[in-house]
Parts: C-alpha cells; structure tokens; sequence
C-alpha cells in the first residue's frame, strides 16, 4: 500500500509543477514533441505523495497556467483580451479537477483508485472539450499518437479518448516504476506497462479502415482555370464552369465564423454547369449532458456519393462529423479561412477522419489537404487531385467515445467516494 511521505521542499515543488507544465506544453504545442506527453504528468504525480491537498491543488493550478498560458495565443487569437484572461484562468482551474480527486481518493482510500479517479475525471472533462464548442476544444491528448504515422488505426474502435486513456495509464506505470513506494510496485509497473505499450499497436494491426467505394475525384484550384474536375474552392469564375464541375464561391472570406450548436456555411455558394446548386440543409435534435441540443448540417449530393459541409472549427469535435455521418453523409469537406495548416487543426482532422472512417477533404485559402480514414495524408496544390473513398462505419462512428462517456460516470461515482467514510482506517 502507497502512503504519503516526507514533505516536498518549496523549491522542489515549484520545479515539479512548473516542469510538468512544461512538458504538457510542449506535446500539444506547435512544437509537438509527442514524446513529453508520456512523461508529463511524472512530477504533479510525484507531487502528490508529498504535500497536503490544499498546496497541491495551487501547485496543480500553477502547472495548469503555465502549460495553457503557453498554449493560449493558438487557442484564444480571435478573443478580446479579458475574454482571453478569463477563459486561461477558468480551464486552468477546470483541469484542476481531477488532481483534486486523485489526491482526495489516494488519501482516504488508497493509491490504485486513486489513479482511476484522475484518469476518469481527466478523460471526462476531455470528453466534455470534445463535444462542445470553445476555444480550448481540439486540445485532446488522444490525438498525438497520430504523429507516429499511419498504422495508428486503433483510433476506429477506442476513438481519441481512449488513445488519451493510453498515455494517462503509460504516465502512471512509468510514476510506479521510478518512484515506486514499495519494491512490489516496480515490479507491478512492468507487468502492467508492457502490455500496455503494445496494446494499440496490435490492436492496429487486427482493424482498419474498410473501404466501400469512390467519392469521385476532387481537383484543388485557388482560382478558376479550364480543367475538368471538382474545383473546391476559388474566385468568381470568369469562363463556363465545366460539366463536372463542383464550384464553391466564397465572398466574406475574413467574416467566417463559427456558431456554436450550427455548423452553417452560409457564406458559401455552390455551383455546377454556371448554376447554382441548391445544399440539403438538416437539423435534428440530439440528447446530450446539458440536455436536448438543436443541431444544423448541410449536406450536397454529387455524382453518387453525400457530401457534408463543415466549418473548420467543427474538426475540433468529436460529434460533428460522427452525427453527420449517421444521417447519410460519406465524405467531408471542411473549410476554413487560414493560410496554413496549424499542428491543433492538423491533428483534429486526422483523428476525427480515422475514428469516424470517413475521408476529409480540408480548404483553405492557398491550399486544401485530403486526410484518409486509413492515415494517409496528401496536401494539395494548385490544380493537383485526390481521391477520397467511401469507408464502412467504425465501431467509433456507431456506438460514439465510450471510454469518454464511461468516464463520466465513473468519476461522479469516485467524487461522491472522496467525501465519504474511508474503507480503510487512518
């Protein structure tokens, strides 16, 4: 049994909170050192075992400040600045939580639910990033693993939240095995940390995408030219459009934005053969934590195949394109105002197009980018062309994140735990 031990000295309790900050930081940052993420929860669980729950809780919110604060210039660019303020501070304290409950459990229950309290409340409030909108959703630690390249095809039936489940248990067993509290504890580490690194990876090798059929061929062009295919997104056109040809025209460009609850492009104009095409919008309701929510989607039928229109920001979010997909769409195409391609946006839509087993075509101003539902990745200049397929279902895309929603209820059962009567005597 792990007890707590000798008291930490200020500065070394500074150094394990702001150290874990840091290599927090830096695994979703534009830096994306993926490796970090393995490691970066060691010295706030260090922490933990040494001092009383009121300093580690600031010690935890001081990690927190730190690690977002570097984050919040990608995440809060749009906002004004007591908005910024508020929003750094308030998911700083939110992220808080679960530390909270992993001290609380640890010490009037034991270590071992201790660890399910912090990675169940962790993955929750993920999970919670995850559906809703917000500056700070796109975040998720699930998504790194897609960094390591193609073969990362666990995603179709764990989705992002248990990928985040995997580095939070990998954090642990490697706590367990440098700093064990007992010599059993070592060993117990090893036991459980092998088969844990391998895990994913064999999982990957046993599912995968499964392709179905074509979504047809899609040619990017930032402005019209005569040449047959799907132009996806350019100026007004100036000749016949040709035949085949799937024309979006943008006017407020620098006005798009996003509208919680509503992935509406109204700014968008679809055209074929020189007229314009009319898009299937669809809203239906959906039941949710906070209750019964209102969701909007449009959707344009082209050359056999569903395609569903989204906002960029939607890539950030898990439901969007899940809730897409159950009311017919096969492929996405997702458009966004930016120039270039951020690691926050990159990571999002190849996550949500591996789990959800569904291609995603992304536009932007000078470039688009074709993610596949088996890990492949093309960017695409000028007049270059790619080949979206139709994939079945995933087990993600069907049956949605359960290790995230699982998560919920577990940790409102182990928070309701915390204030209780300890099983065992102090």
């Amino acid at each position: 049994m792990e007890t707590q031990q000798a008291k930490a000295p200020l500065i070394w309790a500074l150094a394990a909170s702001l150290g874990s900050g840091l290599l927090l930081a830096f695994s979703l940052s534009t830096y994306s050192i993926v490796l970090t993420a393995f490691f970066a929860f060691i010295p706030l669980l260090w922490l933990s075992r040494r001092q009383s729950f009121w300093p580690f809780v600031g010690f935890s919110i001081l990690s927190n400040l730190l690690a977002y604060g570097l984050l919040a210039p990608q995440a809060i660019e749009t906002v004004s600045l007591p908005m910024g303020l508020f929003s750094w501070a308030f998911v700083s304290l939110l992220f808080s939580i679960p530390w909270a409950m992993l001290w609380l459990i640890h010490h009037r229950h034991n270590a071992k639910l201790g660890y399910w309290a912090f990675v169940s409340s962790y993955l929750a409030l993920e999970w919670m990033q995850g559906q809703f909108s917000g500056h700070w959703a796109g975040w998720q630690l699930g998504s790194l693993p897609l960094l390591f390249g193609n073969s990362w095809q666990a995603l179709t039936l764990v989705g992002t939240g248990g990928a985040s489940l995997w580095i939070l248990s990998l954090n642990i067993q490697w706590f367990r095995f440098l700093f064990p509290a007992q010599a059993k504890s070592r060993k117990g580490a090893i036991w459980a940390g092998i088969p844990l690194v391998l895990l994913p990876f064999i999982l990957s090798l046993l599912m995968g995408a499964v392709q179905k059929g074509d979504s047809g061929s899609f040619v990017y062009q930032s402005s019209y030219k005569s040449q047959k295919g799907r132009l996806l997104l350019g100026q007004a056109p100036k000749e016949e459009i040709p035949e085949n040809a799937l024309y979006a025209q943008e006017k407020p460009l620098n006005d798009w934005a996003y509208l919680a609850g509503q992935d509406s492009l109204g700014s968008l104009r679809f055209w074929q053969k020189g007229e314009r095409q009319p898009l299937s919008s669809q809203a239906f309701s959906v039941r949710t934590i906070l209750g019964v929510e209102q969701r909007f989607f449009q959707f344009i039928d082209w050359q056999g195949s569903r395609l569903l229109l989204l906002n960029a920001h939607s890539l950030k979010r898990t439901a969007p394109i899940r809730e897409g997909l159950q009311k017919g769409a096969q492929t996405v195409i997702a458009f966004s105002p930016d120039s270039s391609l951020s690691p926050i946006l990159y990571r999002s839509a190849r996550a949500r197009a591996q789990e959800s087993g569904s291609d995603i075509i992304l536009v932007q101003k000078k470039k688009a980018h074709h993610f596949s539902a088996n890990g492949d990745y093309q960017a695409l200049e000028d007049g270059q062309t790619c080949s979206p397929k139709i994939w079945s279902p995933t087990f993600f895309a069907q049956y949605g994140d359960l290790p995230g929603r699982l998560s919920i209820f577990l940790a409102a059962w182990l928070a309701l735990a915390s204030i209780v009567k300890p099983f065992r005597k102090k």
